[in-house]
């Protein structure tokens, strides 16, 4: 990898980044669920070119999706954290024997 590209801190800048993102889907999975419910039963009139049971389905499974997304998104922020770990406790390859 390039100079600087495989360090601690590039490693923790990305899983810092998945976590935030991960926040934001767990957000969004939060407020399709409560529009889901309010299309639950008809209490709340339709999209146009959509029935009510069609905006709760959709609703529900973008909710189900962004809350998979999170996950893989925590994931990925968690693998990221490890690498930073493992390259901190790493012994340094400079200096030494020749």
């Amino acid at each position: 990898m390039k100079d600087g590209v495989n360090s601690p801190e590039v490693y923790l800048k990305l899983a810092g980044y998945f976590k935030q993102v991960a926040a934001q889907e767990q957000d969004a999975a939060l407020l399709h669920e409560q529009i889901a419910a309010m299309y639950v039963g008809g209490k709340m009139a339709p999209m146009v070119g959509m029935n009510s049971l069609d905006t709760e389905v959709h609703c529900n499974e973008f909710a189900k999706s962004a809350h998979r997304a999170a996950a893989k998104d925590l994931k990925m922020a968690a693998q990221y954290e490890k690498e930073a770990d493992d390259l901190k406790n790493r012994p340094s390859q400079h200096g030494g024997h020749r």
